[in-house]
Formats: C-alpha cells, structure tokens, sequence
C-alpha cells in the first residue's frame, strides 16, 4: 500500500496543517521566496519539499495546489529532470555544502525559468553549508530574483546562522498526534 503511486503524490497525513498553511500562502500570494523546513530526521521534510517544488513547477495544478502529474513540467519533475529545480545537498564522499555549490545556484538563478516562471531551489541539509556557503546563498536570500522559491531543509536550524534563519520563514513539521501516521 506505501507504494501507491497516489500516496507517494500527496502529503503525508502528519503533514496536513503544515501543507495547508502552504496552500493559503500560496493562494493569497504570500508564499515567501525561503522557507526552511525543520523537524526531527524521519519526519519526511524531503518528500513535503519535493512535493511543493512539484507543486510550484505545476502548470495545472489540481485542487488543493497539488500537482497535476500530467503537464510537461510534471513529467519533468517526476522524471528528476525538470530544468527549473536545482538539488543541492554535499557532494558525494563529502560532509558539507560548500561555497562552489552555493555559486552553482547562483549561475542557476542567472538562467530564464523555461516553463512556469518560477524556478525551486532545495537545499538539503541547509546545516551542512560550510560558514563561506551560508555567507554566499545570503546574498540570495537578500534579494531573490523574481518568481524563485528557496527551500532549506534541516533537522539542525539551530546549525544554521542566525543571519540565515531570519531570511527564512520557518515550517516545522512535527508529529503532534501518531495516530495518523500509525495508521498510514
């Protein structure tokens, strides 16, 4: 049942206040251009940050702003090759992000967004910058270009600098009641 491929495309039930906090921001146009995601490891941060990147690239999304799985950039996405949605997480053998990977983003940003208009960074774990990479991605939270979405993921926010967590606002997802996720 865990692999239904409908199951894998919605928020996980534990999810469903932060997703919907999402939801009403994004409808009212007041979606922030960072946001960092925080909870305990396990609690599925990567998969809520994939699924609003897929979200965001949408070009029809279906109700609740949940992706339609069907248009051009849904493929894309599902198929890991969107154009529009750079992964940057320590490169392998590594530990850390460090600031070459924080240009990386840069020169992303630089490029025209091919489909929808905006482009999604996730940056996973955001606590892994090295100082010199949290120093660099500052500018980017400063003064984000026009449509892009920055998505830091982290089970450690208190790892990251206090200059980067106050350009972000903060989704924590917790598990207030197991039930839900008993049942799931």
């Amino acid at each position: 049942m865990a692999d239904d491929p409908d199951r894998l495309n919605a928020p996980l039930p534990w999810h469903a206040a932060c997703w919907e906090r999402v939801c009403t921001l994004r409808e009212t146009d007041r979606l922030p251009h960072a946001l960092l995601l925080s909870g305990v490891r396990g609690m599925g941060k990567d998969r809520f940050a994939r699924l609003l990147a897929h979200a965001l690239l949408c070009e029809t999304p279906a109700d609740a702003a949940m992706p339609c799985g069907t248009c051009r950039s849904c493929r894309l996405t599902q198929a890991g090759t969107h154009p529009d949605l750079h992964r940057c997480a320590p490169e392998e053998d590594k530990s850390i992000i460090n600031i070459d990977q924080i240009r990386a983003i840069g020169r992303f940003l630089e490029l025209k967004a091919h489909y929808t208009g905006r482009k999604v960074i996730l940056i996973d774990p955001a606590d892994q910058m090295n100082l010199s990479a949290a120093n660099g991605l500052l500018k980017m939270l400063e003064e984000p270009p026009a449509g892009v979405h920055l998505i830091l993921l982290s089970h450690r926010p208190a790892a990251l600098p206090a200059t980067v967590r106050s350009r972000c606002q903060r989704l924590t997802l917790a598990l207030e009641d197991p039930r839900p996720a008993l049942d799931w």
